[in-house]
Formats: C-alpha cells, sequence, structure tokens
C-alpha cells in the first residue's frame, strides 16, 4: 500500500484543494484499472516532498 499525505497551512487551503483532487480522483479512476481507496491510517513515512 502506498499512501500520499497533504497537509494545508489552514482550512481555507484544505478546502480549495478539494476541487482540483476531486477532478484528479476522477480523471485517474476513468483512464485506469486500478482500485483507489482514501482512508485515514497511521502508516510510516518513507520520504517528505516540499512543493
Amino acid at each position: 500500500m502506498l499512501g500520499n499525505l497533504w497537509e494545508n497551512k489552514d482550512e481555507k487551503a484544505f478546502i480549495e484543494c478539494q476541487k482540483p483532487f476531486r477532478k484528479a480522483e476522477k480523471s485517474f479512476e476513468e483512464q485506469t484499472s486500478i482500485a483507489s481507496k482514501n482512508f485515514a491510517t497511521r502508516g510510516i513515512i518513507l520520504r517528505v516532498v516540499y512543493f
């Protein structure tokens, strides 16, 4: 299982990010047959990338 952790500077930034995330999820589902599940988990951080 692979996961991504996204951190936002505040609640407003979190809400604004939902639109592009939903669009990307829909596009991913349409283009692939890979099952995607979103859920909270306590995983081990393997790498940290800052944008």
